[in-house]
């Protein structure tokens, strides 16, 4: 079983009610492995267990920000001991080729 069908297995355990459309892993981050959902859904699984404490402290702490921001940020639909899950947020990530080319 490669790394792909590992995540979605566990994506099929922790959310049995998305229909898998698609699904494509991202290991880019210093953190965690993002598995996205039907181009929908995210969810984000540590590397290691400092990752897996960070990304607790980030729930708790988005939870508490929603209200009182009305910026739209990240809402965990599902936040266990081995990932957190959340609809994506749309719009176009702000990555470092994106933020220099503002004026």
């Amino acid at each position: 079983m490669n790394e792909l069908e590992s995540y979605a297995e566990r994506v099929r355990k922790v959310a049995p009610e998305i229909e898998v459309a698609s699904m494509r892993l991202n290991r880019e981050g210093l953190l965690n492995d993002v598995v996205i959902v039907n181009e929908e859904i995210v969810f984000r699984f540590p590397k290691s267990a400092p990752a897996f404490e960070r990304l607790q402290d980030e729930v708790k702490i988005l939870r508490i920000l929603k209200d009182y921001l009305t910026l739209e940020i990240p809402s965990p639909f599902y936040a266990g001991e081995d990932c957190v899950a959340y609809r994506m947020i749309p719009g176009e990530t702000l990555r470092r080729d994106v933020l220099l080319r503002l004026t």
